[in-house]
């Protein structure tokens, strides 16, 4: 035993020593920083740095060693190493060249240690399969439904880091990385030129046509009343639900009114993510603009440039609480929105898929599929108590109305319709939209592409019904 308080008594000593003498370099090296403007020696400048990274380094690892040994034996202190870092004023390298340290490594994984639980990773992706598919797996396991989802955050409200909405900025999303070589692509603002051309190129001629007339000279609205012809022709039934008779009455469907009020004073369209770190096969690591969060804002533009005033929440919800989680982490946000803008009338959820590539030409453009989704809160056997959905039918027209006038102006651009058996938040508005825009295999050209005849679709049935 005395042995082993000697051992660590000797630790302490070599790591106070080296940790003296670091301190002593790094004066010397600000000393030199300090010496040198911008006018003179850059070569002092560069050597200074290098110094300031290196100790960086060293020190954080010292740090680890100290606590391992000395604080507490086994696990790492946050506040330890916090406090060790800021006293030795070693943070220079974290914060102009980054945080790959073994200490920040180190606080990290303690932190995942400490919140003790099974979450999936925010990037984690079954390899091959589709959202849709994650999803069935993770119903029978890891994944908790909607109701648990919303008592675990009631539970856990005092443990839970909520982060707020505008201090969820875009400087501070992380997206998932395509390893290789990857094309460098234009920054996609949504410039003017490039929404004019997107205008000019869509096809204008459908203004003022009736969606109820378009679709019944289109369709065989006659056979659609057969409730198997029309699963099988427009939908996906996923297995978890299964479809009846009395929602989807086409004729209730199809002669829903699907318009909104003009409004110039206040916003109509909410476009958010639940999964805003979702991105595409030549994303640029760090680039926000190639996640579904640019062809997002690219869809905001193309809205608000047909007369529609539009809202576009960029807050990373899959990253707050983790992907399990985003559903419920962003319900409150986006209630809270809407008590404050009741103006509001169309809600898109916009992400992207995953699995095999989906892509179709349009206006000569390849262009990423579309493919609408909704939730029908029931399973094969009946209605889930727990998830109640006032506006499903208003739902079902609107993904319905949307799926059918989309193909008729650009076949094949509008995959069926995925139903699935949970609820998805679409019980905020009558017309929600869960848009899956293709998938991981697409381009961030394509899914940008995708946009320019989506809003043209969204903008015939919100306003020619």
């Amino acid at each position: 035993m005395r042995r082993h308080f000697r051992r660590k008594r000797i630790w302490f000593y070599r790591i106070l020593l080296g940790m003296t003498g670091i301190l002593i370099l790094a004066v010397l090296a600000k000393g030199m920083l300090l010496m040198a403007s911008d006018d003179t020696n850059q070569t002092i400048k560069k050597v200074g740095n290098k110094i300031m990274q290196t100790l960086y380094v060293k020190a954080s690892t010292m740090e680890n060693t100290c606590l391992r040994y000395i604080v507490t034996g086994e696990g790492i202190s946050d506040n330890v190493i916090s406090y060790m870092a800021n006293s030795l004023s070693m943070n220079y390298y974290a914060l102009h060249i980054g945080a790959n340290t073994v200490a920040m490594e180190a606080l990290q994984q303690n932190k995942e240690e400490q919140e003790d639980r099974n979450e999936q990773s925010i990037f984690y992706r079954y390899a091959g399969e589709s959202d849709l598919q994650q999803e069935n797996k993770t119903d029978a396991g890891s994944m908790k439904s909607e109701e648990s989802d919303l008592a675990m955050l009631a539970a856990k409200e005092n443990e839970e880091v909520l982060i707020e909405e505008e201090n969820t900025t875009q400087a501070m999303l992380e997206v998932e990385y395509t390893e290789g070589n990857v094309t460098a692509l234009p920054t996609w603002n949504a410039s003017s030129e490039m929404i004019e051309e997107a205008m000019n190129t869509a096809n204008e001629s459908v203004a003022g046509i009736s969606v109820k007339n378009l679709i019944k000279s289109a369709y065989d609205v006659a056979s659609m009343h057969e409730l198997d012809y029309l699963i099988n022709n427009y939908y996906i039934e996923d297995s978890s639900t299964k479809a009846t008779l009395e929602l989807f009455n086409v004729d209730r469907l199809l002669e829903k009114d699907m318009s909104v009020k003009q409004n110039k004073e206040a916003p109509q369209i909410l476009i958010y993510h639940t999964h805003a770190s979702e991105t595409f096969c030549d994303s640029r690591e760090g680039e926000v603009d190639d996640t579904v969060v640019g062809a997002g804002e690219y869809l905001t533009e193309l809205l608000r440039k047909r007369g529609y005033q539009v809202y576009h929440d960029t807050t990373a919800y899959d990253q707050i609480r983790g992907r399990d989680y985003s559903y419920s982490t962003a319900l409150p946000y986006l209630e809270e929105y809407l008590s404050e803008n009741p103006s509001i009338e169309v809600i898109i959820d916009l992400h992207r898929d995953s699995g095999s590539k989906r892509m179709v030409e349009v206006n000569g453009k390849d262009t990423a599929q579309i493919m609408l989704f909704n939730g029908l809160c029931r399973n094969t056997t009946g209605p889930i108590e727990s998830l109640t959905n006032p506006n499903l039918e208003e739902n079902l027209a609107f993904s319905l109305q949307m799926n059918l006038v989309g193909n008729t102006y650009f076949p094949g651009f509008m995959k069926k319709i995925y139903l699935k058996k949970y609820r998805y938040n679409m019980h905020l508005a009558e017309k929600y939209l869960l848009i899956e825009c293709g998938t991981q295999e697409n381009t961030v050209k394509e899914a940008y592409n995708a946009m320019e005849p989506l809003a043209m679709i969204l903008d015939q049935v919100l306003s020619n019904p």
